[in-house]
């Protein structure tokens, strides 16, 4: 498949809802560490746990919406279950944010007011 055979938003106008999903998915906080830690590498719960902080069932919830989602994907080892980034995607994607965050534009994104306060 090739750029030419992508669909695109304004093809389908189904696919903005699902383009906004996309981002909603990627608007917690929480769940973009997670992403940035499994592209350093396999993690289990525990070590995401750590590498966080907060409750075990709070990460495991993160987990289970990245996975259905389609970021993640998981394993299972012996007794323990190791999660992985599975959208090479993703990387290229922080790379741009952190590059445009990192411009004049991390002002503006830090004093906007109509964009809700993220969770913590």
């Amino acid at each position: 498949m090739n750029a030419s055979d992508t669909p695109t938003v304004a093809a389908d106008p189904d696919l903005t809802g699902v383009v906004a999903r996309y981002f909603h998915v990627l608007a917690d906080p929480t769940r973009v560490r997670i992403l940035e830690l499994l592209i350093e590498g396999d993690r289990n719960v525990s070590e995401l746990v750590a590498d966080i902080g907060g409750g075990q069932s709070r990460i495991s919830n993160h987990l289970a919406c990245l996975r259905w989602c389609g970021f993640v994907t998981s394993q299972r080892v012996g007794r323990e279950v190791l999660y992985s980034a599975a959208d090479p995607a993703v990387e290229d994607l922080f790379a741009l944010a952190r590059r445009q965050v990192r411009s004049d534009r991390a002002t503006h994104l830090s004093a906007c007011r109509t964009i809700t306060p993220p969770r913590r």
